[in-house]
């Protein structure tokens, strides 16, 4: 919620504007009070409180929810997003669901004016847009995940005696704190993208191989990326 604007949500935005030719389009994250518009086309607003968002209602839904002419429909006739600003008379939305179910969000489109209900094709190019939003969305958090953890990392191992050394998958050297240069001599600008196998000695070069191979095999010790 309130994160800044986000380029690549905003050009899928802007791509379901085009792809169905409605003057508003948007993404909104919902939380127990309100929803925020994390990417917007053709709206001056930055949210709205969650008992008048449209989105309320797609998110208990848990599917497409299309209403071809709000003031025909019992639950949106009298809302002030119908008879004020944006001026809703079409909706159509479909929740942003994470791997395990919960609805965070969705993808909204409005115009000022009734439209006919939404095809099959409709709905299923709707339902490949949430899906590019929440790929999106998911590489931005394990992002900031990564960003994370090499935050604590760094400040951990700045002061720790022991020398901590981190590599990339093809074993390139991505972090080298202060100990480390107190063993090996050299800086962390030295040996950032070095390979770390030109530390080991030649007489353990082959105990060495083995045990990378151990480790990257077995998938225990292996660290993944957590929802």
């Amino acid at each position: 919620m309130d994160s800044p604007p986000n380029d690549a949500l905003d050009r899928l935005t802007t791509l379901a504007a085009r792809l169905f030719r409605v003057p508003v389009a948007f993404v909104s994250l919902i939380d127990e009070k309100r929803q925020f518009f994390a990417s917007r086309y053709g709206l001056n607003i930055s949210g709205t409180s969650r008992n008048v968002a449209f989105c309320h209602h797609t998110m208990a839904q848990g599917d497409i929810l299309c209403v071809p002419d709000t003031l025909k429909d019992p639950r949106f006739r009298d809302s002030p997003l119908v008879h004020g600003y944006p001026f809703i008379r079409f909706y159509a939305g479909i929740p942003l669901s994470t791997p395990d179910g919960h609805h965070i969000g969705t993808v909204c489109l409005t115009d000022s004016h009734p439209r006919e209900p939404m095809t099959a094709e409709d709905r299923k190019h709707l339902a490949d847009i949430a899906a590019l939003v929440m790929d999106r969305m998911e590489m931005h958090r394990l992002e900031l995940l990564r960003y994370t953890s090499q935050q604590r990392l760094q400040a951990i191992s700045s002061t720790s005696p022991d020398a901590i050394v981190c590599t990339d998958l093809r074993r390139g050297i991505t972090f080298w704190n202060p100990a480390a240069t107190a063993l090996f001599g050299y800086s962390a600008e030295e040996m950032r993208g070095q390979y770390v196998s030109e530390l080991i000695p030649a007489r353990c070069q082959t105990d060495y191989r083995n045990e990378l191979a151990r480790i990257t095999s077995d998938e225990a010790a292996i660290s993944h990326p957590r929802s």
